[in-house]
């Protein structure tokens, strides 16, 4: 309810503004000559299109700032000064693959650290679970970033850790139409074998993953220290 309110305030605000447009826009037409009375109107609506554009957009993220400004509080940690049993820099909430990444990191930078968590396994969406002789992903399956310049090796680097050490390759089958498929990790295979499930398709497939590429190196073009996680090092 609280947000529909803010929601109905907004629209309010914005239908104030536009009447308040008009009126000036009204004088305007009365006390000027063209073409200023048609520059300066067009300059009105103008202001009115904009508003409408960035009130719904700025307000909510103000809204958001100013509530969480109330939880906003500076605490010096030393983590030099001797601790009671009891006493701890840092409290983690939750013990979830990144809770567990920032208790690690704190705690190797000399903070004593604390991490709480409700349920009987750690991990969150990275652990497993068993059933009926089956083991389950709870959430995560793969995990890329472990070629040499990837941000995943370098944290765990960090941490004193291997990747070999704590992750396997995943291999994939899939089902299509009654046959069963085994997925290939390189890439040119997984075209060419689409291209013989599809055939005609070839160029499409290609196209799509040469798109994919694009889009993927995109995203790391503004990492210079570690660059795309699946990248080759040169």
């Amino acid at each position: 309810m609280e947000g529909q309110a803010f929601f109905i305030s907004i629209n309010n605000v914005i239908t104030v503004v536009w009447s308040l447009l008009s009126l000036a826009s009204a004088l305007i037409y009365l006390l000027l000559k063209p073409p200023l009375d048609i520059v300066s109107s067009s300059i009105l609506v103008a202001v009115g299109i904009v508003f409408s554009v960035v009130c719904p957009v700025k307000a909510p993220s103000r809204k958001t700032y100013r509530e969480f400004k109330k939880f906003d509080w500076e605490v010096e940690v030393d983590p030099g000064k001797p601790k009671g049993e009891n006493e701890h820099d840092v409290i983690v909430v939750g013990a979830g693959i990144g809770g567990l990444t920032c208790a690690a990191l704190l705690s190797k930078w000399g903070y004593k650290v604390l991490v709480l968590e409700q349920h009987y396994q750690v991990g969150g969406f990275c652990s497993s679970f068993a059933r009926r002789g089956f083991v389950f992903n709870s959430g995560v399956e793969d995990v890329s970033g472990l070629r040499e310049h990837g941000p995943v090796t370098h944290l765990l680097s960090e941490l004193g850790l291997r990747g070999e050490e704590l992750f396997v390759k995943n291999t994939r089958r899939i089902v299509y139409k009654g046959k069963a498929i085994d997925v290939p990790n390189n890439l040119d295979q997984l075209i060419e074998l689409l291209a013989k499930i599809f055939p005609g398709e070839e160029n499409n497939i290609a196209a799509f993953f040469n798109e994919a590429n694009k889009a993927y190196e995109e995203c790391y073009r503004e990492v210079p220290l570690y660059g795309a996680p699946c990248q080759q090092s040169s």
